[in-house]
């Protein structure tokens, strides 16, 4: 940061858009790969979380620690990490152009924010369906040896 203001304040006021225009463009295509890595990480913990409701379905799974419920609520964090950051870089402003560059790059900031939020959404979605699973498999397991200890009377 220091160095980019040192560097700028050597500039005439004229001379400041080339740089700046470079500065928001590396800052968008950071924002693209933070959004980009953290939806990545939030379908692979999703697909963890469906496979581990698939499994509890099944009945093959019961016991064990809550690894998959662990990762999604970390990759959630992420996920919501990704998105307030790249909602506070100053991404907009034209500095005079008028090519509608400035739109289709706006337009790919908001696609990666709608496809992280809707990751969010689906991976909470599993991750509440997983838990309801898990606590049904806990009482079921809890009911059998209930009335096994006590009969079925």
């Amino acid at each position: 940061d220091d160095a980019w203001r040192s560097a700028l304040s050597c500039l005439a006021r004229c001379e400041l858009a080339p740089p700046a225009a470079a500065a928001r463009g590396l800052a968008r295509a950071c924002a693209a790969a933070l959004l980009d890595a953290a939806s990545s990480r939030g379908a692979e913990a999703d697909a963890a979380t469906r496979m581990q409701s698939d499994l509890i379905m099944e009945g093959a799974m019961v016991h064990g620690p809550p690894q998959e419920e662990d990762d999604a609520e970390k990759a959630l964090g992420v996920l919501s990490r990704a998105e307030d950051l790249v909602r506070k870089l100053p991404l907009s402003g034209s500095l005079g152009r008028s090519d509608g560059a400035e739109a289709a790059e706006s337009g790919a900031d908001s696609i990666g924010l709608l496809r992280c939020g809707a990751v969010a959404a689906r991976l909470a979605a599993s991750l509440e369906a997983l838990r309801t699973l898990r606590r049904r498999a806990e009482l079921a397991q809890q009911w059998g040896a209930y009335a096994e200890t006590y009969g079925n009377n």
